[in-house]
Parts: C-alpha cells; structure tokens; sequence
C-alpha cells in the first residue's frame, strides 16, 4: 500500500471516528453515564490519532520528495530545506484544511480529559462538538476533490532543455525561452482537444533550472555541472488512460519522456521564516476559538457556567487570541519585508478575515472578566463566543470561495460553499441552543452605573463597532451587488483608516487607559484629582514634545495625546501598588515583582494595554508622516531623503552594482552608503531570478532601523549602463510596531502563568483584581415548634 493510500484511508477513518464520536457524545448527555462520557473520551482520541496519522504521512510525503502526490509536487522541490519542506503542510489548501482539523481534535482532547470528573452533560456537549467539527473537516477532505491531501498523479514526465530545443528550434541552440513556450502551448493544446482519449485531462507544466553533469573541463578541472532548464509535467485523468495517452501524443514531438522525480516547489516569497510560522500559528487560533464554543454547548447542557468554566473558557480564549494575534503580526512582518512596497496592513480582505475574529475575541475576553467578577454578560459572553467561531469560519469562506478579490485567496472553489452552509448550520443550531436554555445564561448579579463593568461593557461594544465596519468594508461589493445589482468596487485604505481606527479605535485605547482603575461597582477612583492631573501631565507631555520637535498634524496631536495617556496610567496605576504596600515587607525590586506576581492577570492586561499603546503609535507614525520617493540613480549618484517627523536629512549614494551567481537563484544587487547623521550604512537591496521558477523575478529588500526611523530601500528595476530604479522610503516610528506586538504577546502570556508567590495578596488585589462574588446561600426559615421534628 502506498503512503498516498494510507494516507487516504486514515482520512476516511478519521471522519468515521467523528461521526461515532459525536453519536457517543449524545448518549452521554441524554443517559447523563459516566461510562458513556469514557467512551466519548476515547472516541476523540482515536480521533486525533487518525488525524495525527494523516499528518504525519503528508509530511513524510513532503520529506521524501513523493511528487506522485499532487499536493506534494505542488509546494515542493528537492531543492527546498527540512523545514520548508515539513511547512509544506499548510503551505496549500488542502494541507491546510488537515492542520485545521487536526489541532482542533488535539485541542479537544485535552479540553475533555481536563473535563472528565465534572458531568457526563458537560462532556458530552463538549466533545459533540469538537466531533462535529472534525467530522466536518473531515467530510471535506474526503468528499471534494480539491480538498483532498493525498490525490495522485497518474502521469508525471520530464522533458529536458535537449528535447525542447530539438523539437521547437532545431538548428538553434539559444532559443530556450521560445522553446519552453512552445512546450507549454502544445501540452495544454493537447490536453483542451475534444473527442479524444486525453479529453479533460489535467495538465500542469513548470520550468525549473537543474544541475546536470558534464566530462571535466581541462582547463576548469574544479567545472563538473552546468545549469539547465528542464519542463515538468504534471498529468492527472479526465478519462481513463488519458494521461498515458496525452503523454504517448505529445512524445511524438518531443521524443521519449523521461519519469519525473521534481516537484513545483514553494514560491521563493514564501520561503521566508515568518510565513513558515504565520500560518500555523492562525490555524491555532481559528482552531482554539472552537473550544469556547465547546464549552458553551456543555455547559448550557449541563445547566451551568460557574467559576470553573468561566475559567476554561477564559483561559482558551486567552491562548486562541494570543496565537491568532502572533500569526496576523507575523504576517505582517513578512508582508513589510519582503514584497517590497514599505506597507505592513493593506486592509485587503483575506488579512480583515483574520482580523475579525481577533476584534470580537478581544471582546470576548473582557465580558469574561466581567462574568468572573460580577457574574454578569453571561447572554453577552455566550453571543461573543458563537460570533468569535463563526467569524473564523466566515473568514475561511472569503479565503476559498473567490467571492471577492484577494491576492490572498485561493481562488473561486466550491470549499468556499461547504463552509458557507456550515457557518449557516452552526449558527443556527447554537443560537437555538442558547434560546431553549435561556434560562442558564441569567445574570446573577446587578451592574452599578460607571463601575468597572460598564468601563469593560463599552470596551466590548468598541471592539465589536470595529468588527462591524471592517466586515462592512470587506463585503462592500457583495453588499452593493445585493442593493443595485452589480459588483460594486472594495473600500480603499482611506475608509479603514477614518473609520475603524480613528473613528473607534483611539477611543478604545483611551477607555483602557481608565478601565482598569475604576474598581467594581463604584462610580469614580477614590484619588480622581491626583489622577486627572497625572492624565493631565501625561497628555500635555506626550503632544508637547513632538510639537516642539515640529509635529503640527492635529490627529498626530490627537493620538500622542491618548497614547501618553494609556501609556502614562500603565506605569501610575503600578505605581500607586507600590505606595499603597510600602511598609508592608522589604521595598524596590522584591516588592515589585511580589505586586506583579500577586496580579499577573491584571499587570498582564496592562502589559497588553501598553503594547497596543506602542502599537498605535507605530501606526500613526507610519500612516501620518511616511515618505515615499521612486528615483532613477547612475553609479555614484546621491539623493536625499528626509524625516518629517523629527526633520532628519539623510543622503542615499549609489555605490557599486553587484551581479552574481547563488546556489539557487542569480541576483542583480545595488550597494548604497546611507549618511544618517551617525555614520555611513551600507544598504544591498536585490533582484533574484531563481532557478526553480523560470521568468520570475523576485525582489529582497534592505532597511536600516532605529526607534526613530526605518529607511527602507527597494530595487525595482535595472537598465543598461548600471541604471538603477530604486524605491525609497523613511517610515518614521516602525519599530514601534514590532515592540507593542510583542508587548501584546508578553502580557497575553502573563495571564496564563499562575502566581509564584500565592500567600501575597497586595492592596491593589484588593482594590482591582478581586476574587470573583459567590451567591450567598440563603438562609433556612426557622422552624415553629410544631412543625419541628424530635
């Protein structure tokens, strides 16, 4: 049996598991038996199993070079390392629906296993769900061909630079580039000819450059190889024996076929570190946000949320946030390194999908707080948490539907419709879930007017004000379509930028600035005057500085000064801990970390709060004051370059061309020496031409990068005579965006660490993160003495 067979049949099982998971799953919750719950259980591992199974031969497949596969043979090459090679995996559609199902059913697990001494209702609504998710996946990957991991070429053939050259231009021997056209254009001639036995046959042709041994040279002793171009094609049956008649047809042209044993391989743009994290680390998320979900079915089952599933459901909501915000950064990272037009976010509507869910689950977690705390938002937690997953499946179904425009997407494919019909399905069944046990979701306890809770209530209703006009946004032509008939045209940048930034996000930032030190049911801090005028201060030296530096823009003004807002109450807030416990034990970095500890979800909130402070002020830095000038530079030319930020001149020379020969690829290079005012900096953007990818052309930027600055320098184009087109650009404050991210990051890990020191319970556990209020038990009526048992 093959790896390609295996590999399909453990698919198959693996949906079979599902579906009897999910039966098992029921019975549980109907019989309410703890045995029933241990079958459940051992369903949904079995479940991972197959799912682990699948990957784990997928990835073999990539290791080994098995380009039999077509997946395989589409995203990868000899050519391409270890770990671009087992990153292949989620690289295309296909492997990518795998992972997905694959970490929901590895994180259902453990969700359940954590889960196995409550109820047999809570687990059983748990793990239906996680296995009804699977089982979607699942069905997918079996039912749809395109979606299929482990479908087979039946013919694969190599036809070598000799052949072509023979063929298409005999007498010539430089004609390769004509010669490899008139290749493609036969095969796929071939291939869309009518009543023949090759009818509807799947053709696929790519150029790839190759090492081929040569006799030595005696005057190279040390030359054993030249490079040369060789055609791949990729053959799959319309009918059967097509490909092998296709192949019998076109040999008559070019001569005898060799077997093939190279793959497509991965785009060099993707053969980046970030992109081979970005995406798994998505999937994380979309996966983790099914937990919540879960969680909710059981408990609304089970007739209950109470603290111990407030705290699960916070704590994967917390873990699914993190990830999907680590993976959209590092997708933004890769997109401002490596495609060379200086932007890192251009709000095109595959990057909003992923946006979306992380707007309404950043929303999702301070209603959690709420309800841990007040006992309250439970209607509003249960809401967020079905629109939390069916935005990350909405976002699946812009991705691989092709209903709207995206240099992202996958393309038009009937998955996009598979997934429309399963968000309609899981909305509709989880809202009448949550209609029919109603009753579970009542508030226990009653919000006070400006306490803490409405401070976290506005938050929310921010947070999902962005959602809304984002997704607004992103569906515009759809929308347009359904109002006046046509497509109508995508938002620009511009309605973004005004919209939800401006509009909903500064706000936003400037109410987290205050949240956190409004304490629960009271209306104001006890110390308002001394905190307006800290806010007061923080404000004013946040706009003065850049003022005085010669910042006049009035929203630049604007955001500094709610950024030094939240940035100054971040650090009051730590410090008025740190006076409220002096005395209380021995003083400066030991009581610092003792306070930090005792609070670490509140300091990690804080922590997030001040990064997503520095974020925004990488944004406005970028968005407000950026220069972008594209200039035709001789060898030894200059020209000058500014900040208008901080005024700074800088003077870009172009100093030497570079052209030489890789292991992999030809680059043409420009080497500048930048004078920014503290030295010379040599910057060497490029263009490569990779030998795996014929006729493409590849640029690689360079950058230097300060608090203050990243000059960014990209070579667009080069002409005869060392004439070189070159794109430069100063993007004032950008650094700021990578160290607010990881601020982010670093405060969404501190909520997930437990404390190191429990006994320490500082005031300011006292006065913000308190323990959540029980119910107090009702008194018993006191019995008369005659109703009084002896």
């Amino acid at each position: 049996m093959t790896s390609a067979s295996l590999g399909a049949i453990s698919l198959l099982i693996a949906t079979v598991i599902a579906a009897a998971t999910a039966l098992a799953a029921v019975a549980a919750v109907a019989f309410r038996r703890d045995g029933l719950a241990r079958l459940a259980r051992l369903g949904l591992l079995l479940l991972a199993v197959a799912f682990t199974l699948s990957c784990g031969i997928l990835i073999e497949a990539f290791v080994h070079n098995r380009f039999v596969i077509r997946y395989v043979a589409d995203y990868s090459d000899t050519a391409l390392s270890i770990g671009y090679k087992v990153a292949g995996l989620w690289a295309g559609q296909a492997g990518s629906l795998l992972l997905w199902g694959w970490l929901v059913a590895a994180m259902g697990l453990l969700a359940a296993f954590g889960l196995r001494r409550r109820e047999p209702a809570m687990q059983g609504g748990l793990i239906l769900t996680v296995a009804l998710v699977c089982g979607f996946f699942g069905l997918v990957m079996v039912a749809v061909d395109e979606a299929r991991p482990f479908t087979t070429y039946d013919a694969i053939a190599r036809v070598g630079q000799e052949q072509m050259l023979d063929a298409f231009s005999p007498g010539d021997r430089s004609r390769i580039g004509e010669c490899a056209n008139a290749l493609q254009n036969a095969v796929m001639g071939l291939a869309a000819q009518k009543d023949k036995p090759w009818s509807g046959t799947i053709a696929r042709v790519t150029f790839k450059s190759e090492s081929v041994p040569v006799p030595p040279d005696p005057s190279h002793p040390g030359l054993h190889t030249h490079q040369e171009y060789a055609a791949y094609i990729y053959l799959a049956d319309g009918q059967p024996g097509g490909s092998q008649a296709l192949l019998k047809a076109l040999s008559a042209r070019v001569g005898r076929l060799a077997p093939a044993s190279e793959g497509v391989g991965l785009k060099p743009l993707l053969q980046n570190p970030a992109m081979v994290i970005h995406p798994p680390m998505l999937f994380v998320g979309y996966a983790g946000f099914t937990l919540p979900l879960a969680l909710l079915v059981g408990g609304l089952l089970a007739g209950g949320l109470d603290h111990d599933w407030i705290a699960r459901a916070r704590r994967w909501t917390v873990v699914s946030w993190l990830f999907l915000g680590v993976g959209i950064v590092l997708g933004m990272w890769w997109a401002y390194v490596e495609l060379g037009w200086g932007g890192y976010w251009a709000w095109d509507p595959v990057e909003n999908a992923s946006l979306l869910p992380w707007f309404v689950g950043t929303a999702l977690l301070h209603a959690l707080i709420v309800m841990r705390h007040r006992r309250l938002f439970k209607p509003i937690v249960a809401i967020l948490t079905l629109l939390t997953f069916a935005l990350c499946i909405f976002a699946t179904y812009l991705v691989r539907s092709g209903v709207i425009q995206s240099v992202h997407a996958f393309g038009t494919s009937v998955i996009g419709d598979w997934f429309l019909w399963f968000l309609i399905g899981s909305i509709v069944v989880s809202a009448v879930a949550m209609v029919v046990r109603f009753r579970v979701l009542a508030p226990e306890g009653e919000a006070r007017w400006g306490g803490r809770e409405w401070a976290l209530a506005a938050a929310c209703a921010l947070l999902v004000l962005m959602c809304g006009f984002t997704l607004v946004g992103t569906t515009w032509p759809l929308i347009y379509k359904a109002l006046f008939g046509k497509m109508g045209l995508a938002m620009d940048q511009s309605f973004y930028n005004n919209r939800v930034l401006l509009l909903w996000g500064l706000p936003t930032v400037a109410l987290m600035a205050f949240g956190p030190l409004i304490a629960y049911g009271k209306k104001i801090p006890d110390d308002l005057v001394r905190l307006l005028a800290f806010c007061g201060v923080a404000a004013a030296v946040a706009v003065g500085l850049p003022y005085l530096a010669g910042v006049k823009s009035l929203w630049a003004g604007v955001g500094l000064a709610i950024l030094g807002l939240t940035f100054g109450l971040v650090v009051y807030d730590f410090v008025r801990a740190m006076s409220l416990e002096r005395g209380q034990g021995p003083g400066g970095v030991g009581l610092a970390f003792r306070i930090f500890d005792a609070n670490h979800r509140r300091y990690g909130a804080q922590l997030a709060h001040a990064g997503v402070a520095l974020f925004m002020m990488g944004v406005l830095g970028t968005a407000l004051f950026s220069t972008d000038q594209k200039v035709l530079l001789r060898p030894h030319q200059t020209v000058a370059a500014t900040n208008p930020l901080t005024g700074g001149e800088y003077t870009v020379t172009y100093d030497q061309f570079v052209e030489k020969a890789a292991d992999t690829y030809d680059y043409q290079a420009v080497v500048l020496a930048v004078d920014a005012g503290g030295g010379l900096i040599r910057l060497t953007p490029e263009q490569r031409s990779y030998y795996s990818h014929v006729g493409e052309t590849y640029g690689e930027i360079d950058m230097n990068s300060t608090a203050a600055r990243d000059v960014y320098v990209a070579l667009i184009g080069v002409g005869n005579g060392g004439l070189v087109r070159l794109n430069i650009m100063v993007k004032p404050l950008a650094m700021w965006l990578w160290i607010g991210a990881t601020a982010i990051a670093l405060g969404g890990l501190l909520c997930l660490v437990p404390p190191l020191i429990p006994a320490f319970n500082p005031a300011t556990a006292r006065q913000g993160d308190r323990k959540p209020e029980r119910p107090r038990p009702t008194p018993a009526k006191a019995q008369s003495p005659s109703t009084a048992r002896t």
